[in-house]
């Protein structure tokens, strides 16, 4: 499998697997938001939390290098490129709200800017990895022509 294809599968597995501990993150409502950080609260919930601030952490190596491998790709994906940068972004947006979500102490507005990303984001990273799997299987028109 090429390179590009499996870091654009890793950006969304890594990316769904935050989305389920997020929503169980928002099933158990733990309330134990320090931010950043000044506490861990050794229980089910709080551990929990801290489990999903450190898969941001993962997912965030995980875009730099697709964002790496996708750029060494060169000029044929520059659709690749494009998705890649926007879920980049989504996620360092994702991150900030997430940041601003608890330093207001879990306003409304803010969740759902918070949760409304995340989805934006999923859909991005699940188009990226559609793109990288299956537009480069289809032969360029100069290469079918070529071989009849």
């Amino acid at each position: 499998m090429e390179s590009y294809k499996l870091t654009a599968l890793s950006v969304m597995i890594v990316t769904w697997i935050e989305f389920v501990i997020a929503a169980m993150v928002v099933f158990l409502d733990p309330h134990y938001n320090d931010f950043p950080y000044s506490t861990i609260v050794f229980t089910w919930p709080g551990i929990l939390e801290e489990i999903h601030r450190i898969w941001a952490v993962v997912l965030i190596v995980v875009f730099i290098v697709n964002l790496a491998v996708v750029y060494v790709r060169g000029k044929e994906a520059k659709r690749l490129r494009m998705l890649s940068w926007a879920a980049f972004i989504l996620l360092i947006l994702q991150a900030l709200l997430g940041g601003i979500t608890i330093y207001s102490a879990d306003h409304p507005a803010n969740v759902i800017m918070h949760e409304g990303n995340a989805g934006v984001l999923m859909l991005v990273s699940s188009l990226l990895a559609a793109y990288a799997l299956y537009s480069f299987q289809q032969k360029s028109p100069k290469a079918t022509q070529a071989s009849q």
